[in-house]
């Protein structure tokens, strides 16, 4: 109707453009083709022109994604002096890594050139990092972070965690075949190189074990798992770490989440109270990971976001990681979760510590990651309620009984503990 007859309605035009370019307009065009038998590009062109065509053909391209136009906008980006930073910002924010990489391989198809040199010869500091973060298979990035955690005197052992701690069964099978294949070592060798003692035992674990894919909740199952971890930790003098590494490492994550939620009716702490209480360092940071990553997965991302800005100087190769990581799986409800946590918007926190084009298209990234559709990812147990009829008797009887002797064995561990 906006291009229908004798003049066009602009307003109207530029409404519908503007709302819809990053969520549906390439399915409004195919309809517009199946209801007019004219496509919506042509009609574009053929009721408009100047600036304002360009502009909406500047919308209209970026919903259609056409690699081989993104290809040729991005080479134009960087021909010749100068470099049209918003040209490449836009079309690196917009596209999937699907779409990004089908770019990387149009581009050398139609220019026999490397998209990567280009960008090491174009771009500079971290906004280059960043850019070629985009463009990088998610399991090659993956695998030079976890290399680049390990690499050289000292380990970033937070980055470590994060990466390792926080994979499902098939992407680490994936993750360990893609540092093989880019380093000629297994992934397992350089972790157990740079790590030690419980830490190492429970990366290594996850590494080499791995979690089962699909685990039926079983609240009883999970009751049981609680119970172990509770009597190898609150209720024994010291503690037995291997229980909590086999508890943590070997189920779903959908089960740990379960586990965490009965040790809490076991225990007067919270299960990450009392993972704090019985371990230390590394391995206490690692199993803390795991429990938050299987019950609050958005809170935990929004924590390491804000480490990496928090006082002086800014992590940014860690930022850069978990922006471009997240950025189509739950960018959004991280956003959400910093807020709830910091009282304060990630943008915010982004536009403080970063700047120049660097800081666009992290903000870039954020923003088209709101406009995605993004699946709420939850982890929360669901049993019947005869069954949490039947935990609820068992955690009773066993808080009942032994009620003196839980009382002395928790004076032996507080005494123990300040020791």
């Amino acid at each position: 109707k906006a291009m229908k007859g004798l003049g066009t309605n602009n307003d109207t035009l530029i409404r519908i453009f503007a709302s819809r370019a990053d969520i549906d307009l390439r399915d409004i065009a195919e309809e517009y083709y199946k209801q007019f038998q004219i496509t919506l590009e042509h009609a574009i062109r053929r009721e408009t022109s100047g600036y304002f065509m360009k502009l909406l053909m500047q919308l209209f391209g970026d919903a259609a994604h056409d690699v081989d136009v993104d290809a040729k906008r991005l080479r134009a980006a960087m021909k010749g002096w100068g470099t049209d930073e918003q040209t490449i910002n836009r079309i690196l924010a917009s596209r999937t890594n699907e779409q990004r990489l089908a770019i990387v391989a149009a581009y050398d198809r139609l220019f026999h050139r490397s998209l990567t040199k280009d960008f090491n010869s174009e771009l500079s500091g971290d906004y280059r990092q960043l850019a070629l973060a985009l463009i990088t298979p998610p399991m090659e990035f993956l695998a030079s972070e976890v290399q680049r955690a390990v690499k050289g005197l000292g380990t970033d052992d937070m980055s470590l965690i994060e990466i390792v701690c926080s994979r499902t069964p098939g992407e680490m099978r994936l993750l360990k075949a893609e540092y093989e294949r880019l380093f000629s070592r297994p992934m397992s060798q350089d972790v157990r190189g740079d790590t030690s003692g419980d830490y190492q035992r429970l990366l290594l674990a996850l590494i080499d074990g791995g979690r089962p894919e699909n685990e039926p909740l079983d609240a009883n199952k999970a009751f049981e798992e609680a119970s172990r971890m509770y009597k190898a930790g609150e209720l024994k003098v010291g503690t037995d770490e291997t229980v909590f590494i086999h508890v943590l490492t070997s189920h779903s994550w959908a089960m740990t989440a379960l586990i965490a939620e009965q040790y809490s009716k076991l225990c007067e702490y919270d299960i990450e109270r009392s993972i704090r209480r019985e371990t230390s360092f590394n391995f206490k940071r690692a199993l803390v990971a795991i429990v938050q990553l299987a019950r609050t997965p958005a809170e935990y991302y929004a924590q390491r976001l804000h480490a990496t800005m928090k006082g002086l100087g800014t992590q940014d190769g860690n930022l850069i990681r978990i922006m471009v990581e997240r950025s189509e799986k739950d960018l959004q409800l991280i956003s959400d979760a910093f807020f709830k946590i910091f009282k304060k918007t990630l943008e915010t926190m982004i536009s403080g510590d970063t700047s120049g084009n660097y800081k666009h298209l992290l903000l870039l990234l954020l923003e088209h990651a709101r406009k995605r559709r993004q699946p709420v990812t939850t982890h929360g147990p669901v049993h019947d309620e005869q069954t949490q009829l039947d935990i609820d008797s068992r955690i009773a009887a066993q808080q009942k009984l032994p009620q003196h002797q839980q009382h002395q064995q928790h004076q032996q561990h507080q005494q123990q503990q300040q020791q």
